[in-house]
């Protein structure tokens, strides 16, 4: 048991977890569709050990920053909420099958709505395991975002080698940006077709 005053302690447990290789590794693409007015999200990713007795599962959000506090206790009237919950998959996510290999593709469709903010949108998705009646086994084992692509053509991971670089930024695990990266953050490449690519990388300090 740790105090809630015990800063230190609790970072350092939290840096020596980020270190751990997770047993699960996926990427995730999102895109958005005019047809259907919704993104579309596909999962892409591998297990490292057998989970015929111990599925997975992918639970996979949409989510919207810096929406306006109508009130908000202790905030001032600029106060601005960060990673909105608008929508989602299912309660506890959704069962992974997987090949022979241990690999699998996951994909979902989460419908938007003309009152969220494009600008503002992410897509944040969690693979797990999920345990009714024992919630410590109720573990995340991997987590990733994507940026949507609004070029409105549905289709995901086209990659084109010829575009350059715009802009790199990156965010910790929690979705915050972060000025000056270190250990394990999220990087968010914006390229001059327009694409995003995604991916968590490690940073020396």
């Amino acid at each position: 048991m740790l105090s809630v005053g015990d800063i230190g302690s609790v970072a350092a447990i939290i840096d020596e977890r980020l270190a751990v290789k997770g047993g699960v590794s996926f990427s995730v693409n999102a895109s958005y569709d005019p047809a259907s007015d919704s993104v579309n999200v596909r999962l892409d990713g591998g297990c490292d050990w057998d989970k015929s007795a111990d599925p997975l599962f992918a639970t996979v959000y949409l989510m919207e920053n810096d929406v306006a506090a109508k009130k908000q206790a202790g905030g001032d009237a600029d106060y601005r909420h960060q990673h909105v919950v608008r929508q989602y998959n299912a309660t506890w996510g959704e069962q992974l099958s997987f090949d022979a290999d241990e690999k699998f593709t996951y994909s979902c469709s989460l419908p938007m709505n003309e009152e969220y903010n494009r600008d503002n949108m992410e897509v944040i998705a969690f693979v797990h395991r999920y345990d009714s009646h024992d919630k410590l086994s109720c573990r995340v084992e991997n987590s990733a975002k994507a940026v949507i692509e609004w070029n409105g053509n549905g289709v995901d991971g086209i990659i084109n080698d010829t575009a350059e670089v715009v802009s790199t930024e990156y965010y910790d695990l929690t979705g915050c940006p972060v000025a000056r990266p270190s250990g394990f953050v999220i990087k968010v490449t914006r390229m001059s077709d327009g694409s995003v690519r995604t991916e968590k990388t490690h940073v020396n300090p």
